[in-house]
């Protein structure tokens, strides 16, 4: 008679966890990129031209319409929400899905909300230069056996190949 352990109990780290460093990731955060740049669009199209900076003619001032935050925060907004609940709920992103890869808790675990969250809120950092977005996360993936970036530190989590 066989011992047969039921699914739900096997552990996810029989096989060592394969994972995956700065090249596939940022083909996977590009696809996530181009998608909520989509969805973001779609939702502030009605605030249009509102949000165009308007220059005064006599000073030469360059003032800011108030719609304009509007965008930068509704955008902001979606973005938390998207990685927060695909990541939390599925372990995974559009982009993640396409490339097979997942976010896993450092002991092979499913990653919860909260650890998305956490992940998602230091992408922040990650994206430090803005002017070369993630070179910081990528540096901490490059210094990492692990391969991961603050976001993956701080909630105990790596990308895998899924």
């Amino acid at each position: 008679m066989v011992d047969q352990e039921p699914a739900e109990y096997r552990s996810n780290t029989a096989l060592p966890l394969q994972y995956k460093s700065v090249g596939i990731r940022f083909v996977a955060i590009l696809i996530d990129t181009i998608i909520i740049s989509i969805i973001s669009t779609i939702i502030t199209l009605p605030l249009g031209s509102s949000i165009a900076p308007t220059v005064n003619q006599q000073t030469g001032a360059i003032s800011i319409a108030p719609a304009y935050w509007i965008v930068v925060i509704t955008e902001l907004i979606i973005a938390f929400l998207y990685f927060t609940i695909l990541e939390g709920r599925y372990g995974q992103t559009v982009g993640k899905i396409i490339l097979k890869l997942k976010v896993l808790k450092t002991d092979g675990s499913p990653v919860n909300y909260k650890d998305a969250g956490i992940r998602t809120i230091l992408r922040i950092i990650d994206e430090v230069p803005f002017i070369v977005p993630y070179l910081l996360g990528a540096i901490f993936i490059w210094s990492s056996d692990t391969k991961q970036r603050l976001g993956d530190r701080v909630a105990h989590t790596v990308v895998v190949q899924a």
